[in-house]
């Protein structure tokens, strides 16, 4: 924290790892007092959150329609907010190391390009693994709770005759998708490397920290936004196949887990079982296919 303390002139060396970059980025990025606040204060706030939420809507205090636009409103921003962090982070990794001069520094040790760029990468994943926990925990948490029946909760945790977007029929489902959860623990963590991935690219080519950040950003957006597009259509109309798209982006596949009727509509129709698993197909594959763009 930047204290006096008895012994602080010296100290043991530490254990970096084969890899002291992806070391630095992972750990002595976040070793500040505001680094640590902000990092774990996310954390704690987004596990709190989640609990207070289920706990109302177990009391009666939140219908299950607020239960689900609350909920669908917490995990979007918390999963905008770490997209955003990691194109942050990613796209001013090098570029300020240019700045600075720090660059100039590493490039006279022994370690190569190679290493250097799969250091930075594996790194800023590490140090947002928390962070993309904390969705994951709050529908996980979510999934517990719907598999369990509310812990017996008054009015059960089923939604009846649910009508269907685009097509004739109605259906029966749980106030959230379980299997959300797996779907979104499985493809989060792919994408959020895409992104850094992303913001490395222009942080290497970028000769400003500005420059990078506004590139990178925009360039994801773009991305997210054709898929999101694309995922949303096809979601409606082309059966188990739409189930699959919408797991392209992490928001399509938040709300095909919140609001399916609307989201997965086809494919519900033709059975919703079927719609249920693949999601989880659908978000093993993006995973798949976003992990080997990263690398």
């Amino acid at each position: 924290f930047g204290l006096g303390a008895r012994g602080a002139t010296e100290r043991p060396a530490r254990k970096v790892g084969r890899n002291p970059i992806a070391w630095r980025e992972s750990v002595a990025r976040g070793k500040t007092l505001t680094a640590i606040l902000a990092r774990w204060g996310f954390v704690a706030v987004g596990v709190t959150v989640a609990l207070t939420v289920i706990g109302l809507y177990h009391i009666g205090t939140l219908s299950s329609d607020d239960l689900r636009l609350t909920i669908t409103t917490i995990v979007a921003a918390e999963i905008v907010i770490i997209g955003l962090t990691a194109l942050n982070m990613s796209a001013t990794a090098v570029a300020r190391e240019r700045e600075d001069g720090t660059l100039d520094l590493i490039l006279t040790t022994p370690i190569q390009p190679g290493p250097y760029i799969k250091g930075k990468h594996r790194g800023l994943v590490q140090f947002l693994i928390p962070m993309m926990l904390v969705p994951v925990i709050t529908m996980g948490i979510i999934a517990i709770y719907v598999q369990l029946d509310g812990f017996g909760r008054s009015g059960g945790v089923m939604l009846k005759n649910l009508p269907l977007r685009s097509v004739a029929g109605n259906v029966t489902l749980p106030v959230i998708l379980p299997e959300v959860a797996i779907a979104l623990a499985l493809m989060l963590g792919p994408f959020i490397a895409f992104c850094v991935m992303v913001g490395l690219q222009w942080s290497i080519k970028s000769k400003g920290t500005i420059g990078s950040v506004i590139a990178a950003v925009g360039l994801v957006l773009v991305v997210v936004g054709v898929l999101s597009v694309c995922g949303y259509a096809g979601g409606n109309t082309l059966s188990h196949l739409g189930s699959v798209l919408t797991t392209l982006s992490p928001i399509n596949l938040l709300f095909a887990g919140i609001y399916p009727e609307s989201t997965i509509a086809d494919a519900l129709k033709d059975s919703p079982a079927a719609a249920r698993v693949f999601l989880i197909i659908g978000a093993a594959m993006t995973a798949t296919a976003y992990g080997a763009i990263s690398y």
